[in-house]
């Protein structure tokens, strides 16, 4: 019985201690963008700024970069112009549009400096949460722009403590998306007609 109990104590250990370095690791943490927990991937882009915010402000182009999304539709676009606030886009995975989808809005727009969207609606995920932003901001640098995608929760929000347990854990494979994303950006806004995709999709 004792031995039963010692094999208990050493894998619930084991269990806590490798959830304890899952979490400290994460890429999913406290930093020097917000205040609040957050993700960020960058990349430094050879072109100015606003040619970068020209080209993620057309959802059309997405399909050229994005190893996850294979296309995106406006909604509202008749409306309101496509990557302004207000305007609201559908991103699918798949080309049929079965599978994973979900909808983001603009909420926040400066021209050549970032845009912040709202994320919600998200189907067939195995891991979802409500409340989620993501931005998209644009720096000058030496010899050109830094790009930066951050993914985050509204602070304003109480969430559920599974909900940010969940967001160490996919933080992993989201910073991966967000870093090929990002290659596959600075390619096609350098190389224009000349791009071909570093990532597949």
């Amino acid at each position: 019985m004792k031995r039963i109990y010692l094999l208990v104590f050493i894998a619930l250990s084991l269990f806590f201690i490798s959830l304890a370095l899952i979490i400290f690791f994460s890429p999913y943490g406290k930093g020097d963008f917000y205040d609040n927990r957050f993700l960020k991937s960058s990349v430094t882009i050879s072109v100015s700024k606003d040619s970068v915010y020209n080209v993620l402000g057309n959802s059309e182009n997405a399909r050229k970069w994005s190893v996850f999304v294979h296309h995106i539709n406006t909604v509202n676009s008749s409306q309101i112009m496509d990557g302004t606030v207000g305007s609201i886009r559908r991103c699918y995975q798949n080309k049929d549009e079965s599978g994973l989808r979900w909808d983001e809005e603009v909420i926040i727009n400066k021209k050549n400096s970032s845009r912040r969207l709202s994320i919600f609606n998200m189907i067939h995920f195995d891991m979802s949460a409500d409340y989620l932003m993501t931005d998209q901001i644009y720096e000058d640098i030496e010899d050109g722009c830094k790009l930066t995608f951050t993914l985050f929760f509204v602070v304003s929000k109480d969430i559920p403590f599974m909900d940010e347990i969940k967001m160490y854990f996919a933080a992993y494979a989201i910073e991966d998306i967000f870093q090929k994303n990002l290659i596959n950006i600075k390619h096609l806004v350098e190389e224009g007609v000349y791009y071909q995709r570093v990532h597949s999709f």
